[in-house]
């Protein structure tokens, strides 16, 4: 029976199964780091960024979400392929990137080790709160 397993497809959705939950959290952890930062007053514009980047996720979540249903209901199976997952990735941190100043970006990268996963982080956790929301009503 273990023969006939394909490790490679099954780790995989295994991977892409856990992002989401990761990277909610991560953007839990991340939160409650700035609240603590803010509480003790050595960061208060900390708080501003992170609302600034959270609008930009959302905002861009919302954008492309048509592109996504789009790209999901030409495929047989109703499901994004790797290659799309990773296009559709891509494009949304641009987008991000686009929706922020310069001062924001210098600002969150300070803040932030790695921008771009921090963003791709928030990503992940605003498309598994929608994805709860929708199974919720449902």
């Amino acid at each position: 029976m273990l023969e006939h397993v394909n490790w490679d497809k099954l780790i995989t959705e295994l991977a892409l199964a856990i992002l989401p939950v990761l990277g909610s959290w991560l953007t839990y952890l991340v939160h409650q780091a700035a609240k603590w930062i803010k509480e003790q007053g050595q960061l208060p514009i900390l708080d501003k960024y992170l609302d600034i980047l959270d609008q930009a996720v959302e905002t861009t979540v919302k954008a492309l979400m048509p592109y996504v249903n789009d790209l999901k209901e030409a495929n047989q199976d109703g499901k994004l392929t790797a290659e799309e997952i990773s296009e559709v990735r891509q494009e949304a941190l641009r987008i991000v990137h686009s929706q922020l100043s310069d001062t924001a970006q210098k600002i969150l990268k300070r803040i932030c080790k790695d921008i771009d996963q921090t963003i791709a982080n928030r990503l992940e956790a605003k498309l598994y709160d929608i994805k709860m929301a929708n199974h919720k009503i449902n």
